[in-house]
Protein backbone atom coordinates (compact mmCIF):
# COMPACT_ATOMS: atom_id res chain seq x y z
CA UNK A 1 0.00 0.00 0.00
CA UNK A 2 1.44 3.35 -1.00
CA UNK A 3 -1.06 5.92 0.22
CA UNK A 4 -4.16 6.22 2.33
CA UNK A 5 -6.49 9.03 1.32
CA UNK A 6 -9.85 9.41 3.09
CA UNK A 7 -12.91 10.16 0.98
CA UNK A 8 -15.26 12.54 2.78
CA UNK A 9 -18.84 12.91 1.56
CA UNK A 10 -19.97 16.56 1.58
CA UNK A 11 -22.97 18.61 0.50
CA UNK A 12 -21.00 21.24 -1.41
CA UNK A 13 -17.57 20.40 -2.82
CA UNK A 14 -16.77 24.00 -3.82
CA UNK A 15 -17.57 25.36 -0.35
CA UNK A 16 -15.56 22.57 1.27
CA UNK A 17 -12.53 23.15 -0.98
CA UNK A 18 -12.65 26.88 -0.25
CA UNK A 19 -12.74 26.15 3.50
CA UNK A 20 -9.75 23.80 3.32
CA UNK A 21 -7.78 26.27 1.20
CA UNK A 22 -8.66 29.47 3.09
CA UNK A 23 -8.92 28.14 6.66
CA UNK A 24 -6.57 25.15 6.76
CA UNK A 25 -4.02 26.20 4.11
CA UNK A 26 -4.45 23.14 1.90
CA UNK A 27 -3.84 23.40 -1.83
CA UNK A 28 -6.00 22.03 -4.60
CA UNK A 29 -4.72 18.93 -6.41
CA UNK A 30 -7.72 18.13 -8.57
CA UNK A 31 -11.31 19.27 -8.95
CA UNK A 32 -13.97 18.15 -11.38
CA UNK A 33 -15.79 17.98 -13.55
CA UNK A 34 -14.21 20.81 -15.51
CA UNK A 35 -17.60 22.24 -16.47
CA UNK A 36 -20.28 23.25 -13.97
CA UNK A 37 -20.41 22.74 -10.24
CA UNK A 38 -17.61 20.45 -8.99
CA UNK A 39 -18.66 17.11 -7.52
CA UNK A 40 -15.19 15.80 -6.64
CA UNK A 41 -11.92 17.26 -5.38
CA UNK A 42 -8.60 16.34 -3.83
CA UNK A 43 -6.77 18.77 -1.54
CA UNK A 44 -3.28 18.49 -0.09
CA UNK A 45 -1.16 20.03 2.64
CA UNK A 46 2.39 18.69 2.56
CA UNK A 47 1.88 14.88 2.50
CA UNK A 48 -1.70 14.89 3.82
CA UNK A 49 -4.36 14.46 1.15
CA UNK A 50 -8.15 14.34 1.41
CA UNK A 51 -10.79 13.60 -1.22
CA UNK A 52 -14.24 15.16 -1.22
CA UNK A 53 -17.24 13.97 -3.17
CA UNK A 54 -20.69 15.49 -3.36
CA UNK A 55 -23.40 13.49 -1.64
CA UNK A 56 -25.78 13.03 -4.59
CA UNK A 57 -23.41 11.67 -7.25
CA UNK A 58 -21.77 9.41 -4.68
CA UNK A 59 -25.12 7.97 -3.51
CA UNK A 60 -26.12 7.17 -7.09
CA UNK A 61 -22.94 5.16 -7.74
CA UNK A 62 -22.31 3.65 -4.30
CA UNK A 63 -23.95 2.84 -0.99
CA UNK A 64 -26.45 5.58 -0.15
CA UNK A 65 -26.17 4.72 3.58
CA UNK A 66 -22.72 6.37 3.52
CA UNK A 67 -24.27 9.69 2.55
CA UNK A 68 -26.60 10.14 5.51
CA UNK A 69 -26.15 13.19 7.67
CA UNK A 70 -24.78 14.33 9.97
CA UNK A 71 -21.44 13.75 8.33
CA UNK A 72 -18.42 12.94 10.45
CA UNK A 73 -20.36 11.03 13.09
CA UNK A 74 -18.16 8.35 14.62
CA UNK A 75 -15.20 9.32 12.49
CA UNK A 76 -12.01 11.09 13.46
CA UNK A 77 -9.09 11.67 11.10
CA UNK A 78 -5.62 11.80 12.63
CA UNK A 79 -2.88 13.78 10.93
CA UNK A 80 0.75 14.26 11.96
CA UNK A 81 1.93 17.73 10.89
CA UNK A 82 5.46 17.86 9.49
CA UNK A 83 6.26 21.09 11.35
CA UNK A 84 4.76 20.13 14.71
CA UNK A 85 1.40 20.74 16.32
CA UNK A 86 2.21 23.88 18.33
CA UNK A 87 2.71 26.16 15.34
CA UNK A 88 -0.21 24.62 13.47
CA UNK A 89 -2.47 25.15 16.50
CA UNK A 90 -1.50 28.85 16.60
CA UNK A 91 -2.00 29.18 12.84
CA UNK A 92 -5.49 27.64 12.86
CA UNK A 93 -6.50 29.55 15.99
CA UNK A 94 -5.55 32.81 14.24
CA UNK A 95 -7.71 31.77 11.25
CA UNK A 96 -10.71 31.30 13.59
CA UNK A 97 -11.02 27.57 12.91
CA UNK A 98 -13.46 25.67 15.18
CA UNK A 99 -10.98 24.12 17.65
CA UNK A 100 -13.06 21.67 19.67
CA UNK A 101 -10.24 20.26 21.83
CA UNK A 102 -7.37 22.66 22.61
CA UNK A 103 -3.70 21.75 22.46
CA UNK A 104 -2.86 19.26 25.22
CA UNK A 105 -0.71 16.22 25.93
CA UNK A 106 -2.54 12.93 26.34
CA UNK A 107 -1.59 10.01 28.59
CA UNK A 108 0.47 8.42 25.77
CA UNK A 109 2.76 11.42 25.38
CA UNK A 110 1.00 12.70 22.25
CA UNK A 111 0.64 16.45 21.97
CA UNK A 112 -2.58 17.06 20.06
CA UNK A 113 -5.61 19.20 19.31
CA UNK A 114 -8.83 18.66 17.36
CA UNK A 115 -10.91 20.79 15.02
CA UNK A 116 -14.34 20.33 13.41
CA UNK A 117 -14.60 21.28 9.74
CA UNK A 118 -17.63 22.89 8.11
CA UNK A 119 -19.15 19.45 7.33
CA UNK A 120 -18.78 18.10 10.88
CA UNK A 121 -15.68 15.97 10.29
CA UNK A 122 -13.20 15.96 13.17
CA UNK A 123 -9.52 16.33 12.33
CA UNK A 124 -7.02 15.65 15.12
CA UNK A 125 -3.45 16.85 14.67
CA UNK A 126 -0.89 15.12 16.84
CA UNK A 127 2.77 14.41 17.35
CA UNK A 128 4.74 12.39 19.85
CA UNK A 129 6.36 14.57 22.49
CA UNK A 130 8.89 12.61 24.57
CA UNK A 131 9.58 15.60 26.84
CA UNK A 132 5.84 16.07 27.56
CA UNK A 133 5.26 12.74 29.34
Amino acid sequence: MRDLMPLLIVNDVEETVNYYINKLNFGIVKKGPAEGKPSFAIVKRKNARLMFEAKEPYAQRNCSALTQEPFGTGMEIYMVPADGVGGLHQELHALDVDIIKPLHTNEYGMQQFSIRDLNGYILTFKQYCPTCE
